[in-house]
């Protein structure tokens, strides 16, 4: 009875360590559902020692990346122009979902076919999976690959613009495309929280970044080049 008490009480431990791992503030319907965009959190409160985190800027002005405590903030120049601001302080955010993640395991994917987000859930799902990862938990993960092509956007509203209406919105998003880039991308994985941190029809919320530095922003669509290995990092299970 004891050696059944202690396997049961070691597998709720494991099980524990990924179910507290996935944080969120706010929610993503806030913005399209019920017109704000004001903070629900400052960043900087977060206790976090490796912190990685998704969400727009407070009041539209961007889309935030954490990086390993590392703020990054996708955005525009005067001239409309994507350009990445680093170092960002004082960062607040409408809404954010994060983790503190201090170790990840490297997932290497060969000739593997990705020729949409749907494709990138799949593949995420499957190689989490065989990771011994639950995927009905919500966890983030990291992408290093090459993309044939793919687009994004940024969330970048004009400071003239007091009330939020669907116009405003819809003039706030301005599109990126890529072609041949190098890109990094940081994400979480979640089948119960469509419409909080993932959009209503997909189980990933990704950032992602070129590695010439210069783009960045909310990702949309991407097809990767299949001569290229795919490095998949999902975090590293805790032992209890």
């Amino acid at each position: 009875m004891k050696l059944l008490l202690h396997i049961i009480s070691f597998i709720l431990i494991y099980l524990n360590s990924q179910a507290q791992l996935v944080k969120y503030s706010g929610a993503m319907r806030k913005i399209h559902q019920d017109k704000q965009v004001d903070a629900s959190i400052l960043i900087d409160t977060i206790k976090a020692k490796n912190l990685y985190a998704l969400g727009p800027v407070e009041n539209l002005r961007g889309e935030i990346i954490i990086w390993n405590n590392n703020a990054f903030v996708a955005a525009l120049t005067e001239d409309g122009q994507p350009y990445v601001q680093k170092n960002v302080k004082n960062l607040k955010a409408i809404f954010l979902v994060y983790a503190d993640v201090d170790q990840w395991d490297t997932i290497l994917l060969r000739e593997t076919q990705i020729n949409s987000i749907a494709d990138l859930e799949t593949l995420i799902s499957r190689a989490a999976h065989n990771q011994n990862i639950d995927t009905s938990i919500a966890f983030p993960f990291q992408i290093y690959a090459r993309a044939s092509n793919g687009h994004g956007h940024i969330m970048f509203k004009d400071t003239s613009a007091t009330e939020i209406t669907t116009e405003v919105l819809e003039k706030a998003r301005t599109e990126n495309s890529f072609t041949d880039q190098y890109i990094q991308m940081l994400g979480f994985y979640s089948q119960h929280h469509q419409s909080i941190f993932t959009h209503h029809n997909t189980y990933l919320h990704i950032h992602y970044r070129l590695r010439n530095k210069y783009q960045a922003g909310h990702l949309e669509h991407l097809t990767l080049d299949p001569d290229y290995p795919i490095k998949l990092l999902v975090p590293k299970k805790r032992k209890p």
